[in-house]
């Protein structure tokens, strides 16, 4: 009876291998399309224009070949960019845009689908009117940082972003970004400071180790103002960064883009710069 049973089950086990089948995977490749990421500011444009390449190749170049790079001002005027190294292009050094005038990224190639971004204007540059940097407590290396702005007309709040940095005798000696979020520029959103009455508050920044040999004289404020395109953008590289490994999402939430027939962004900033004198070895001379 048990060899009966154990020929059985030999019999059941080759038939199940029979019947076994590879199951084939057909991963679909769209036609190459063309990838940007470009900026412009008052200093011109800088944009780094690829391919999409499929997963499938091993070694697949994303150098788009050929490209014809132009940048149209006000819908009409053409400027062609220069390419400065591989797949890297600005515009000539000559060219200077217009604060208030439209722009467009467009790319053309052999091939490939002309594409083109959405309208950009280079947003007003925040002015920063004064900034105080307050001891927090009298017992705690904890300190406050208050920056004064005046917003400009055509400003949306959630476009600003900041970042600072503190400095002993002009050298950066240490970088600390306080509630960092996650994105490619190290920029630190609006979201995360509290912005009242023109007023950014940056609070309860903690000095690690803080003592005589480590004290900063100068921090370096810079204020960024994104374009509302720049902006969704950065927001949602966070969003794909928190689902791509998440279990809980069928696929990770996708990544903004603005450019027509392509992927990527083309956007614009501003930025402002204030650098404030600050004697940190007598604000905490009883943390010495």
């Amino acid at each position: 009876m048990k060899e009966k049973l154990l020929m059985l089950v030999l019999i059941s086990f080759i038939i199940s291998c029979e019947m076994e089948k590879e199951i084939e995977y057909d991963y679909v490749f769209d036609n190459e399309s063309i990838v940007v990421h470009g900026f412009i500011t008052v200093n011109g444009v800088e944009a780094v224009v690829r391919k999409t390449v499929s997963p499938l190749k091993d070694y697949g170049s994303s150098y788009l070949e050929n490209a014809n790079v132009l940048l149209i001002e006000n819908y009409n005027k053409q400027i062609k960019l220069i390419e400065k190294d591989s797949g890297f292009f600005a515009t000539p050094d000559s060219f200077v845009p217009e604060v208030n005038y439209p722009y467009i990224l467009k790319v053309e190639a052999n091939g490939f689908k002309t594409v083109t971004s959405s309208p950009q204007s280079i947003p007003d540059t925040v002015k920063i009117d004064s900034v105080q940097f307050i001891k927090a407590s009298t017992s705690s290396k904890i300190f406050n940082i208050i920056i004064n702005i005046t917003k400009g007309d055509n400003d949306h709040e959630n476009g600003y972003y900041y970042k600072y940095f503190r400095f002993q005798n002009g050298q950066n000696f240490d970088i600390e970004n306080y509630n960092e979020i996650f994105n490619p520029y190290g920029l630190i959103s609006y979201n995360e400071m509290e912005l009242s009455d023109n007023r950014i508050i940056l609070e309860n920044i903690y000095l690690k180790e803080f003592n005589a040999s480590n004290y900063f004289d100068s921090i370096k404020i810079e204020i960024f103002n994104l374009s509302e395109d720049l902006q969704k953008f950065l927001s949602s590289i966070i969003d794909y960064e928190s689902t791509k490994d998440d279990p809980w999402y069928g696929q990770p939430l996708p990544v903004y883009s603005n450019i027509v027939n392509g992927y990527g962004i083309f956007s614009s900033y501003s930025l402002n710069v204030k650098t404030i004198k600050i004697d940190t070895l007598e604000l905490f001379q009883d943390e010495k």
